[in-house]
């Protein structure tokens, strides 16, 4: 599941996940990235990685 987290930093996405990423996830994502930092080109992201079900970013790699 992934859940965005409040940033001090506006160049910066914060996420967190807890267990599998999946590609709806990626696809969340990459809206972010393209409605706030298309035209910028550079932004950081810091996630927050859950490993109790055993994370993996199987469905991120699809995108």
């Amino acid at each position: 599941m992934l859940s965005f987290v409040p940033s001090k930093d506006i160049e910066t996405i914060a996420i967190e996940f807890e267990g599998a990423a999946t590609y709806q996830d990626a696809m969340k994502i990459d809206k972010i990235i393209q409605e706030k930092y298309a035209d910028k080109g550079k932004f950081n992201i810091y996630a927050i990685i859950s490993e109790r079900q055993g994370a993996s970013f199987e469905g991120l790699e699809e995108a």
